[in-house]
């Protein structure tokens, strides 16, 4: 069994901020409700856990969530995020950016995807907004909008517009 310190870190472990204190790869993290369910997992290829800013960086991140009272199964991916939590942050918060994906698929021809560069997402209230331009593809047609803001239980999303892009909604026969 091989161990090493912060100091004497092997090359694939070594970050630009080299004060990351905790590190794993190829990872997988479980939250469960009180019920004792899946609420959400949380993977990715690199976590990489700085303290003096009470973040974890994420590489390659894909976020599992559940719902609480029925079983939506939602998946957001990107290239890029980070874990934001501490004693100012009364709950946790994903940040994904690059290229990032939220999905869910239904039993039947129901889904949902959403595109965006940028989604903060509170897995533990099932809530993502963006204030990028997003895309949203269902069954129905495309939504395009400046921003939004949208409650995975219920399946209301409020969407916002901008002088550039104004709310638009494309309607498939």
């Amino acid at each position: 069994m091989n161990f090493f310190t912060a100091d004497d870190k092997p090359d694939s472990f070594k970050q630009k901020n080299d004060s990351s204190d905790f590190y794993m790869h190829n990872a997988t993290l479980n939250k469960f409700n009180d019920h004792g369910k899946l609420a959400h997992k949380l993977e990715a290829k690199s976590f990489s856990y700085y303290p003096e800013k009470k973040q974890t960086d994420l590489i390659q991140p894909s976020l599992n969530i559940t719902g609480e009272k029925i079983n939506v199964l939602w998946e957001i991916t990107a290239k890029k995020g980070k874990i934001t939590s501490g004693r100012n942050v009364t709950q946790e918060i994903v940040e994904f950016w690059d290229k990032v994906s939220a999905t869910t698929k239904n039993n039947g021809r129901k889904f949902t995807n959403v595109k965006t560069e940028k989604m903060i997402v509170y897995p533990e209230r099932r809530y993502i907004e963006t204030s990028s331009n997003v895309y949203i593809d269902n069954e129905m047609g495309r939504t395009s909008a400046s921003g939004m803001k949208a409650f995975l239980d219920s399946g209301h999303y409020v969407f916002y517009s901008s002088d550039k892009l104004r709310v638009s909604t494309i309607f498939l026969p």
